[in-house]
């Protein structure tokens, strides 16, 4: 993406000054990847696949902070904990 510029996203209005609030609901693959839309989809496909497979009993997820970023946008508790490595965070999903 050599030569790529903010400027180049699509859905978003240079003529407007609240370019940072704009950014956040841009749906944007960088380099090919997934989008944080994209990203969101596959983590409530995963936990909605383990809820029907696993039904009542209690599941641990091993994964990097990403995911459980997402797992906090997707599924929103009353706590939650901030980041670090090795951190713990527990989700109630009914």
């Amino acid at each position: 993406m050599a030569g790529w510029k903010i400027n180049d996203l699509p859905g978003l209005d240079k003529t407007k000054s609240d370019i940072g609030e704009q950014l956040k609901t841009v749906d944007v693959r960088t380099y090919g990847g997934e989008s944080e839309e994209d990203m969101k989809k596959r983590v409530k496909e995963l936990i909605e696949g383990l809820k029907s497979e696993y039904n009542g009993k209690t599941i641990l997820i091993v994964g990097h902070a990403g995911v459980m970023y997402y797992m906090h946008q997707v599924f929103p508790q009353k706590e939650r904990r901030e980041f670090a490595n090795a951190s713990i965070h527990e989700f109630l999903i009914e």
